[in-house]
């Protein structure tokens, strides 16, 4: 998820922190036209609107319909419910306790009970992994060192391990069930270390079938494209047999302005968030509206599912054929939009995305 505010106040001194990345990269051959093919349009519905001053980033569906969402700057966690009815469910700290926190990716642990919340204290003590017990009460899962770090957003493998993008080191944690927390992989392709606006690479993350696949903002073709190189906005790393990183490849090449948050549904489709190509400074012009996009991770086109009613938008969640999109720093639009998958395909009578994923 992307933090406009976070970007031109902290990340600058944070680039001197930057470790040496490892690996090699690779490209794929993945087929991605420049011009996306655009989908039938549907406005989204609203599903909540945060109090003025609030911006919330992302969003958990429980089983029983409910929606979680972590508020950025003083860390509670709304409850919305089917009905549009939303409350304050728990507060990770005091109000005033941390002046500069940046609550950012949130996400249900594998039994579907606990909720995880990514916490940005810059204090040893409590950046890191939270988790919050369905009573409410919350603890610290994972510390995660906080020097040059911006913890962004996670997921689960069918292991239980969780992975943890870093957007400001260009690097992915990896906390496995038993708390243990490793730099997992840091690679040149997860950040673009010159951008002149400030580094901001490894953002969303998904996890299918032994594969990662992380969004790289800073790489996408809306930022300065004639400066980002070698740098794409989506890439994939495999998790090998005995849990180390494989070697990170390209997976989307381009067609996508400031890509953010990802997920994917049953039928092994990739939903790419595409903040869209805002005004990121004097000299940066806009590029382009905020959009949910889609690509089979089996091969195909990137294809636009829906653009209107979307603005600075941040993460996805699936539910069957439903998305759940959140957008950020608005005032015009909800905070959290559905999205009928169905509705936006051009072939929905009779297409697989308008059949019950199994």
């Amino acid at each position: 998820m992307l933090h406009l505010l976070y970007r031109f106040t902290i990340l600058a001194a944070f680039a001197a922190l930057l470790p040496a990345n490892v690996g090699q990269a690779q490209t794929s051959t993945c087929r991605v036209p420049r011009k996306p093919s655009e989908c039938i349009s549907r406005l989204p519905q609203a599903v909540f609107t945060a109090p003025a001053g609030e911006d919330t980033e992302c969003p958990a569906l429980a089983r029983n319909g409910d929606i979680y969402t972590a508020e950025m700057y003083s860390g509670k966690i709304y409850r919305i419910r089917p009905n549009g009815s939303s409350e304050v469910f728990t507060t990770l700290f005091p109000a005033g306790t941390y002046p500069w926190l940046q609550c950012a990716g949130i996400v249900f642990g594998p039994d579907h009970r606990d909720l995880y919340v990514l916490a940005n204290t810059w204090d040893p003590a409590t950046h890191g992994v939270w988790r919050i017990h369905p009573n409410g009460e919350s603890e610290l899962a994972a510390a995660i060192p906080p020097a040059g770090s911006y913890l962004n957003e996670m997921t689960f493998d069918e292991n239980g391990n969780l992975f943890v993008t870093d957007s400001t080191l260009g690097a992915i944690w990896k906390v496995n069930q038993r708390g243990k927390v490793q730099l997992w992989c840091s690679s040149d392709l997860l950040i673009w270390g010159s951008d002149p606006t400030g580094p901001f690479g490894a953002n969303g993350i998904a996890y299918w079938r032994d594969t990662l696949y992380v969004a790289v903002t800073d790489a996408g073709s809306g930022l300065l494209p004639d400066l980002r190189g070698d740098n794409f906005p989506v890439v994939k790393i495999k998790i090998r047999p005995d849990g180390s990183a494989g070697i990170p490849e390209v997976f989307v090449e381009d067609g996508v302005l400031a890509p953010d948050g990802l997920a994917v549904d049953g039928k092994g489709n990739l939903y790419i968030v595409d903040f869209g190509g805002l005004a990121w400074g004097p000299g940066f012009p806009l590029a382009g509206p905020a959009r949910l996009l889609r690509i089979n991770l089996n091969g195909g086109d990137l294809e636009v599912v829906a653009s209107a009613g979307l603005q600075n938008s941040a993460s996805v969640v699936i539910d069957d054929q439903v998305a759940y999109v959140t957008n950020l720093y608005v005032t015009d639009v909800p905070n959290i939009v559905r999205i009928d998958l169905c509705g936006h395909h051009p072939d929905s009578r009779d297409d697989d995305h308008c059949k019950h994923n199994e």
